[in-house]
Order: C-alpha cells, then structure tokens, then sequence
C-alpha cells in the first residue's frame, strides 16, 4: 500500500467487503500524480465480484464503508477456475 494525502491506497486486486454484503476488487488507482486533490482526488476503481460490474469512488469514500478481507486461499482460487471453466475434479 502506498501513502497520500494522509490515507493508505489500497493494494491493486485487493478484495474488500461493502457493509451490503458485496465483495470488491481494487482494479486500479487513478490521479496519484494530482496536485489539487479538490478537483482531481485520488480515485479507486473496483469491480463487484457478484456481475462484474465497475465501480469509481474517492479515496475517502472508499474506505467509508470497506473492510479490507484476506486474499482468497488456494483451494478458493481452484474451486473459482473450476467454475470459470466448468471443471469438476472431485
């Protein structure tokens, strides 16, 4: 995680939980290099793990209601691909 203007940047492909319940997804931190953080503030994007859908917010408002969760263990990864792909090795 890096610093600025006082707050951590979450880590790119961090998984967060929304206090609704929802799983997120760090894709991408934007305007790091602002100087007028009023007009330009430091943005993250993530992706809802349920549709796929994309979502934008400030910095401050990202951590208002996140809760930062573990990285995914090996054996939750294999059971992902196994649905990506329809592979049943058990």
């Amino acid at each position: 995680m890096y610093t600025s203007h006082n707050l951590l940047w979450p880590k790119i492909k961090s998984r967060w939980l929304h206090k609704n319940g929802d799983i997120y997804y760090v894709t991408n931190i934007t305007n790091k290099l602002s100087t007028r953080f009023d007009e330009y503030p430091i943005m993250v994007t993530y992706v809802r793990e349920r549709d796929g859908s994309e979502w934008s917010r400030p910095l401050e408002l990202f951590y208002k209601f996140r809760t930062p969760l573990p990285d995914k263990t090996f054996w939750e990864k294999l059971e992902d691909f196994n649905q990506k792909h329809a592979l049943r090795f058990f």
